[in-house]
């Protein structure tokens, strides 16, 4: 009987346990392999997806990767060892995926970062980051990615590519972990990830809530559609960008909660630039209005964030108007799936709209002010 130590036993589609190949015994993360050659074991366990590696005299850290010592990279398929998991890629380093990348280089990480713009990539350079040359190029270097991306057809164009621009699954091996925080619809990051796992490489939602400003201090919160166990290996990453994260299960949820979140969010936003617009009518100072509110029963985080760029009437990007219109439109959708009155929602969406089709698409999203105010 030969004594193995089992590498990995994580399904790469992350919805089972260890894998149980006939002839070998599995138990908490070592292995016997019973009545047959080595070769042979191992030719049967790796076909399965799994690494094996013999112990000598003592066990291996489970969260070292044994093949990442002998070679310069990880090979270890359904999760990332301790010393992969510092090599990490980015790909959207626009107004919320830079400050975010940002953060992860301050926290110590290794970072590759791209973007279809090279200014938009720029200082993330002077500080250390390499520009990859291409979306299969940086797959290649990293074994974990992060995306932050505006929709889904961008994020299905990232992940899968065309003939002419291949994209992240052209480069990547089985057992990379992909992380999405972008904010697309549940079905749309389901899909995404059922073909993911037909290159051996899992996808999980992690859209991000927080705004610019969130991004910047390092204070999001963080909606993960995967468990905690799950989520473990990687948490050093998402400590660098916030410390509220939400292990909510599946594969669709973390973009379940993050529709509900910004539907109302941003239905309170458009009834609060209504309130200023109206105090502009009254000549009451949309300072003294927030004032008044922030200690009143209409305080909300909105007002919070808002408040000093609806004063100053500076609304410099930050979430897009366009943004916004495309998120109440998700969270609209998702609400008609399921028979859901979307009443409020709807004003709200269509306000929107108006400032899009005005000009004000590229506006802060609390440039929606722009099109009410007198």
């Amino acid at each position: 009987m030969h004594d193995l130590v089992i590498e990995n036993a994580v399904l790469v589609d992350g919805l089972g346990g260890p894998r149980r190949p006939g002839g070998v015994a599995v138990t908490d993360g070592r292995i016997a392999v019973v009545g047959q050659d080595l070769g042979a074991a191992r030719r049967r366990v790796d076909a399965q997806g799994l690494v094996l590696a013999p112990i000598r005299t003592r066990t291996r850290s489970r969260s070292s990767c044994v093949t990442h010592t002998r070679r310069s990279r990880c090979r270890m398929p359904g999760r990332t060892c301790r010393s992969c998991v510092t090599r990490i890629g980015f790909v959207g380093t626009g107004n919320m995926g830079r400050p975010m990348a940002e953060n992860i280089l301050k926290a110590g990480h290794q970072l590759t970062v791209y973007d279809t713009s090279a200014e938009a990539t720029a200082p993330l350079e002077q500080l250390g980051a390499r520009r990859a040359k291409d979306l299969a190029a940086l797959a290649r270097e990293v074994r974990v990615t992060l995306t932050s991306l505006p929709d889904a057809p961008v994020v299905e164009a990232v992940l899968f590519g065309s003939p002419a621009a291949p994209g992240l699954m052209a480069g990547a091996r089985t057992g990379d972990v992909i992380f999405d925080l972008s904010t697309v619809g549940p079905d749309s990051t389901r899909a995404f990830a059922a073909r993911a796992v037909e290159h051996g490489v899992r996808l999980i939602d992690a859209p991000v809530s927080g705004s610019v400003s969130g991004a910047r201090a390092g204070t999001l919160a963080i909606m993960m559609g995967a468990t905690a166990e799950t989520m473990a290996p990687f948490e050093p990453i998402f400590r660098a960008l916030g410390h509220n994260v939400f292990c909510l299960g599946e594969v669709g949820r973390g973009n379940i909660l993050k529709l509900l979140n910004n539907y109302a969010a941003l239905s309170n936003q458009a009834v609060l630039c209504e309130v200023m617009a109206l105090a502009d009518r009254l000549g009451v100072p949309r300072q003294t209005v927030g004032e008044v509110l922030a200690k009143s029963s209409g305080a909300s985080f909105i007002l919070e964030r808002k408040l000093q760029a609806m004063t100053a009437r500076d609304y410099s990007p930050g979430f897009f108007v366009d943004l916004a219109w495309k998120d109440l439109g998700l969270g609209r959708e998702l609400a008609a799936q399921h028979g859901a009155g979307t009443e409020m929602g709807r004003e709200a969406w269509a306000l929107y709209a108006r400032a899009r089709t005005a000009g004000f698409g590229k506006l802060d999203s609390s440039g929606l002010l722009r099109l009410l105010e007198p």
